[in-house]
């Protein structure tokens, strides 16, 4: 099961290594790699969170209580912090004192989608958690098959 901790853990890991080693050391499809760069690889480990956290709910509270390790990536730490924050909110959980922290929020605006044209939907759908932070999703985010 998947906690921010773990998820935080999993994005340092991916930002330290090249695309082309995590590709093999996770037997993924190696011409897949020359599309995808680490802050793309980094969702994975984000999505596999969101998963275990919409099948684990009686373990919720605890996915998101521990205060995740920063990942050497401000825009991951601020994320992990919306996302925390986000759940909180909608799940009816204790919010963590280390949200709050100012290492956790960003000082120039981020659009992790990288479409110039979703920009504007991005800034009208974010959720507050995120607006806050300076980042900036649009609402299928959340969304998982």
């Amino acid at each position: 099961m998947e906690t921010l901790k773990t998820t935080a853990e999993c994005i340092k890991n991916i930002l330290n290594e090249k695309v082309e080693e995590f590709y093999k050391k996770n037997a993924l499809d190696l011409n897949a790699a020359k599309y995808y760069n680490e802050e793309y690889n980094a969702f994975i480990c984000i999505r596999n969170f969101l998963d275990d956290f919409y099948r684990y709910k009686d373990y919720r509270s605890r996915m998101i209580d521990e205060e995740p390790d920063l990942t050497g990536d401000k825009r991951f730490d601020a994320f992990l912090a919306a996302l925390c924050e986000h759940f909180s909110y909608h799940y009816n959980l204790k919010l963590p004192d280390w949200v709050l922290k100012q290492d956790r929020f960003l000082k120039k605006w981020w659009f992790p989608n990288n479409y110039e044209f979703m920009t504007l939907m991005c800034l009208m759908q974010s959720p507050a958690s995120f607006k806050r932070r300076g980042i900036f999703i649009d609402d299928s985010f959340f969304e998982r098959v």
